[in-house]
């Protein structure tokens, strides 16, 4: 689960953790909830990482990170996006197909 603000931390406790699956949270340093994460049980190094080292660790990968962030980390996102794992976008406002600055999925993508 890449974010934990509003989607983030409703998907990722409530709908993930609380039900049985093994749920691990990125969030980005400059924006951390670290308050909210630590409250809700997430522990730093262990189901609490940086959002490239979550994405690199997880199978299935929801991105719900705010605009900004969302522009700001999917170059470093993207390359992770590796053979057999799942990538899961509730919001598209910024990756689109064919885009100048590089925003774009990856060909293997299926959406």
């Amino acid at each position: 689960m890449l974010g934990y603000d509003v989607q983030g931390r409703g998907q990722s406790a409530q709908h993930g953790r609380d039900n049985g699956i093994t749920v691990i949270v990125g969030q980005r340093r400059a924006a951390r909830r670290d308050d909210l994460c630590l409250e809700d049980g997430w522990k730093p190094g262990v189901t609490l990482f940086d959002p490239e080292e979550a994405a690199a660790k997880g199978t299935v990968i929801q991105y719900l990170l705010s605009d900004a962030g969302q522009k700001e980390m999917w170059p470093k996102i993207k390359r992770l996006l590796t053979k057999g794992k799942a990538f899961v976008l509730l919001a598209r406002l910024l990756i689109v197909f064919q885009r100048p600055d590089g925003r774009q999925l990856p060909r293997r993508t299926s959406t």
